[in-house]
């Protein structure tokens, strides 16, 4: 008799941890990443530290508001791409970290030499000829087989086209 209560009272716990290792299966599933997927978030990690730093130099240089402005938005864009990419490589467990590649603190450095409208015209067509890569990379993540991957580049991918769009007008006016 009282091993039949002592199952009755077992039960529930049972069913919760059975409910638990199913999520965690899944969410074990939903994390994994393969090589593929760690190229990607190396690349991004970089192009995020990358357009982040840029956009600090123009946001600090630029006396036309409208770059001041973009830059500013670009800052904010590619620091919350970057919490969102960090969220991911730690349920993960990706500990990586990358830097910004030479030839970004190269473009950097030689667009930090101008000022003015120099300086302008300069940061914005380092933005609009960038967006193009940093698409066909985005592009090709939304079919990456991890949905951590997927949905994190289609999450990214509209406010990249609304940069880009944005970084067109803005060096179109600059002429």
């Amino acid at each position: 008799m009282n091993n039949k209560y002592l199952l009755l009272l077992a039960m529930p716990f049972i069913c919760i941890q059975s409910c638990n290792q199913q999520k965690s299966k899944t969410d074990n599933e939903d994390s994994k990443i393969d090589s593929a997927g760690l190229v990607f978030i190396k690349n991004v990690d970089e192009v995020n530290q990358a357009e982040i730093k840029a956009a600090t130099v123009a946001e600090m240089t630029s006396k036309n508001p409208r770059v001041a402005n973009f830059a500013h938005k670009l800052i904010k864009d590619y620091t919350d791409s970057q919490q969102k990419l960090q969220d991911i490589k730690a349920k993960a467990s990706i500990t990586t970290a990358s830097e910004i590649s030479a030839a970004d603190k190269k473009l950097i450095d030689s667009i930090s030499k101008f000022s003015g409208p120099q300086f302008d015209e300069a940061f914005m067509r380092s933005v609009v000829d960038k967006s193009g890569k940093i698409d066909v990379l985005f592009v090709n993540a939304s079919q990456d087989k991890s949905k951590a991957i997927s949905g994190y580049a289609r999450k990214i991918m509209p406010a990249l086209q609304i940069q880009l769009d944005s970084a067109r007008k803005i060096a179109a006016s600059l002429k």
